[in-house]
């Protein structure tokens, strides 16, 4: 059996504990799709399992859309980014925004062998 990213995203939602809030954001150049946080996984489920993935990818859009999701609110702030590691260089019309510091956990999983990371030098 083969494991998709689609399979992962649903497995390590649907491991966590009870009336835990989960959102998602899916991106490539722009973002295409994402959900808030909130307990029920079943608007989560269908907007994973319609998510397709092509092209290369603008995670600080897709993180910057996961940010902003969040409420001032929220006692724990976790983000988990699924990468390729194919990004884009160049983002047209671009601009950064300042932000105020804020308590988040960042986790990265690279989807990219780390064989294939040693083979773009």
């Amino acid at each position: 059996m083969v494991c998709t990213a689609t399979d992962m995203i649903r497995e390590m939602a649907y491991s966590l504990p009870a009336g835990y809030d989960v959102g998602f954001v899916s991106y490539e150049t722009d973002v295409q799709s994402f959900i808030g946080p909130q307990a029920d996984l079943s608007e989560f489920d269908h907007t994973v399992l319609q998510t397709r993935y092509t092209g290369y990818s603008n995670a600080g859009a897709g993180l910057e859309t996961a940010l902003s999701l969040f409420s001032e609110t929220a006692e724990a702030k976790e983000v988990v980014v699924f990468s390729d590691g194919e990004i884009v260089k160049t983002v047209p019309n671009s601009r950064t925004t300042a932000r105020k510091p804020a308590a988040i956990i960042l986790l990265l999983i690279s989807l990219t062998p780390v064989s294939r990371l040693w083979d773009r030098r």
